[in-house]
């Protein structure tokens, strides 16, 4: 009987430890969670919305899921959700989010963006994984997808190339699971942009319009001189004559 205290005590008491810690850990901040959308982690408004009212993404405003929902999303997500890392994005202000939107009224009707279809596969594919979100699939005001950085770096997007960024991307871009872009997937997006990057680099040298004339030697402009200067002896001495 006395064992059967014990463990009841024991457990009575981690229960106790456990809610403490869930509850200091759930502290939340709806204030702190509109500036951290807004200012800080702005990825999410490429897919959710500027107010959190949804796009590519569902609404955020009026959630129903609980703080710890939302940190399992953001860290291990479904379907086309990336993953944010703890160091772009942590649980406090995962759970400061949710405090904030969780308070808003839900909005009455909701119809995602639906990708587009293109061309080119890999166009069509970067507009199915959402990437159309954070990145163009059409060139404008001559610049497409990551086409400046790209072009800047001398950097050719091969599918070795994506697939790295994709699983263990520079800084705030989020990952991409092997089940969410597959190797053969980023081999067809690495086509598109390879196709990108190559219209939009400009060629080595351009090609030169007429006759190129060489640079004025010295020798020359000696030459020059002495013939304007024998000239005018042979005036000077005619004049005289």
């Amino acid at each position: 009987m006395t064992h059967v205290r014990r463990f009841f005590i024991l457990g009575l008491a981690v229960a106790v430890l456990t809610g403490l810690s869930v509850t200091e850990a759930l502290a939340q901040d709806p204030d702190t969670g509109k500036v951290v959308f807004e200012e800080q982690v702005w990825q999410c408004q490429r897919c959710h919305g500027p107010e959190g009212e949804g796009l590519w993404g569902r609404p955020l405003v009026g959630s129903e899921k609980t703080a710890q929902e939302w940190i399992e999303q953001v860290r291990t997500p479904a379907r086309f959700m990336p993953s944010f890392s703890a160091e772009q994005v942590s649980d406090q202000q995962i759970i400061d989010m949710h405090a904030y939107f969780s308070a808003l009224p839900k909005p009455a009707d909701f119809t995602p963006q639906m990708p587009p279809e293109f061309d080119h596969p890999g166009q069509t594919l970067m507009a199915e994984k959402r990437c159309i979100a954070c990145h163009t699939t059409e060139v404008q005001n001559g610049e497409g997808p990551m086409i400046t950085r790209l072009i800047d770096r001398g950097a050719t997007p091969t599918t070795e190339v994506v697939l790295t960024q994709l699983r263990t991307p520079f800084k705030n871009m989020p990952s991409f699971r092997a089940d969410q872009v597959s190797e053969d997937e980023a081999a067809v997006i690495a086509d598109y942009l390879t196709q990108v990057v190559s219209s939009q680099t400009a060629p080595a040298e351009l090609p030169q319009s007429g006759r190129v004339r060489p640079a004025a030697t010295p020798a020359l402009w000696v030459l020059l001189g002495g013939g304007l200067l024998l000239a005018g002896l042979v005036l000077h001495r005619r004049i005289h004559s």
